[in-house]
């Protein structure tokens, strides 16, 4: 991610401050993906926190404010070509397309 992206370069992955996170080829696996989301939000300080569903795998997003204190704001995305983001972990009904 670099600063010619949708958001302006505001993105926090900008500044070194947010990671999109994929498990090797279970990022294609909803259930280990959801888990790993729920073990994060468990154990990890953290801003934000986006479950996302893409077209060909599965990555949780997770930010860390370090210019001050965390929102931990919970989200799941399910389609990156028109986001809309929902409250909390949600498991959809996802295959890879």
């Amino acid at each position: 991610m670099n600063n010619n992206n949708p958001t302006g370069g505001k993105s926090q992955h900008c500044f070194g401050m947010a990671a999109d996170i994929t498990y090797q080829a279970r990022s294609t696996d909803p259930e280990t993906m959801y888990k790993i989301a729920q073990w994060i939000k468990a154990h990890v300080a953290f801003d934000q926190l986006i479950l996302e569903y893409g077209d060909s795998q599965i990555w949780t997003h997770v930010s860390f404010n370090g210019e001050g204190s965390q929102r931990y704001e919970v989200l799941t995305c399910g389609n990156p070509h028109n986001p809309q983001y929902v409250p909390g972990l949600q498991k959809l009904g996802w295959t890879k397309k």
